[in-house]
């Protein structure tokens, strides 16, 4: 029940979630399918409409960045060599 209030609350659909993460929903449908960030399918298993949290996609931003933080790190650490 609790869980079904977030997603009321905090929860996106596919299109509001790729604007959100500036991104295509065809590239959103290809990070979740690779576990990147769950989603929820809601109103029937195959055509339901795909939720996504908030909360999700902003800890998926943050795990970008820091990856994007490691890789400038990495390549200004070459060039110092």
């Amino acid at each position: 029940m609790d869980e079904e209030r977030e997603v009321e609350r905090n929860g996106l659909t596919l299109g509001e979630s790729a604007r959100y993460l500036a991104v295509s929903q065809s590239t959103l449908r290809r990070i979740i399918a690779r576990g990147e960030i769950p989603a929820a399918r809601v109103g029937g298993k195959r055509r339901g409409r795909l939720i996504l949290l908030r909360k999700d996609l902003d800890e998926f931003l943050r795990r970008q960045q820091r990856a994007f933080d490691a890789s400038r790190l990495r390549r200004a650490s070459k060039r110092i060599e």
